[in-house]
């Protein structure tokens, strides 16, 4: 597997590993945001928090960490992939079973077959929310949190999903009449607005929860990642400053490049700033679109988000930004494939036009 499509990650000199891709794992960096904090409190507050973000931002590795610290403090965690369960050839019935059995194995609760069989006259959103109550909440005394990942899944179903939705939102509002339901909290994660997932505009829009902003990484956030280049020659400093310049903190797109310097090693013979561009250049620009899948993903969303921005106020650019805007202009960098041939480097945040060592 080549190193553009790898998950494991160049190992830094003192142990630490960049990894690109995925959801981080023990022993990778992982930086701390600000969402970490607010997630983890709003949450153990019994909020129900949704965090809208591009893919490859880290919105299941904030996930992963929010579940552990909460079980760690005694709140029953349940993780649902809506990837997992699928979203065509599927039923409506088997698509709330699956959910279930999700719940089911993850708080080990019985398996939820009897209660489908039992309720089979109900229909199944209405069989799904006296699941909720008379199985989940029932039989489990400790608070509980629901996150759902890849909430988008369900734009491809072959029904409507706006029941769905409506079911938790009424989870939330019983708060006021049933307390036992102030224990249970849902967390949604994706790329698009709860609010965008209800299709009917008769219906009230999911207009609950707090939403959890996922920033990219600041400058001094990247400082978190100096262990990893000590030892490349040159300064960690500057080799980060280089780093941000060309990815405005992009999570992925700063793992892989800082990935990428480890694993070309030391190099004595070019500025911090012109490694950098080597490596960005190689990554971003020439290899980028074919070898990079989330690359090419990121300018589909790229191409995306301009007819969006060009035909209705529903876009949401802010939220749906896959790249920062110093790599939209990658094209201008990009414009001497020759051996040889001078590449000016796109003018990022740094302002600079200068040429590209050889």
């Amino acid at each position: 597997m080549s190193p553009a499509h790898s998950n494991s990650g160049g190992l830094g000199h003192h142990g630490a590993q960049f990894q690109v891709g995925g959801a981080v794992q023990a022993g990778a960096f992982y930086i701390e945001r600000k969402a970490d904090r607010e997630l983890l409190s709003a949450l153990m507050r019994g909020e129900f928090c949704y965090i809208l973000a591009p893919r490859q931002i880290g919105k299941t590795s904030l996930r992963v960490r929010a579940a552990k610290r909460l079980q760690a403090g005694g709140v029953r965690c349940v993780s649902i992939d809506f990837t997992n369960i699928g979203s065509t050839l599927v039923s409506i019935d088997d698509w709330y079973f699956s959910i279930a059995v999700e719940i089911a194995e993850s708080i080990g609760l019985p398996s939820p077959e009897l209660f489908w069989s039992t309720h089979q006259n109900l229909t199944p959103v209405h069989r799904w929310y006296r699941y909720l109550r008379n199985e989940l909440i029932d039989r489990t005394d400790a608070p509980i949190v629901v996150f759902i990942d890849e909430v988008e899944s369900v734009l491809a179903l072959p029904f409507s999903s706006d029941d769905f939705f409506a079911s938790i939102r009424s989870a939330y509002n019983l708060r006021a009449e049933d307390p036992a339901y102030e224990r249970l909290t849902f967390c949604l994660l994706g790329v698009a607005a709860p609010a965008d997932l209800i299709s009917n505009s008769v219906r009230t829009p999911f207009n609950i929860g707090r939403e959890i902003r996922l920033e990219d990484f600041s400058r001094a956030e990247l400082d978190a990642f100096r262990p990893g280049l000590e030892g490349l020659g040159g300064s960690p400093d500057a080799l980060l400053d280089a780093v941000y310049a060309w990815t405005s903190g992009h999570p992925y797109m700063s793992q892989r490049l800082c990935d990428d310097l480890v694993r070309r090693g030391p190099v004595s013979d070019k500025t911090e700033a012109g490694r950098v561009d080597d490596s960005a250049y190689t990554l971003f620009v020439r290899n980028g679109r074919t070898a990079d899948a989330n690359l090419a993903y990121a300018e589909k969303r790229l191409n995306a988000n301009a007819n969006a921005n060009a035909n209705g106020p529903r876009a949401r650019a802010r939220h749906a930004r896959p790249v920062p805007a110093a790599l939209e202009r990658r094209a201008g960098a990009g414009r001497a494939e020759q051996p040889g041939a001078d590449r000016a480097a796109p003018d990022g945040p740094r302002g600079r036009g200068a040429r590209r060592e050889g």
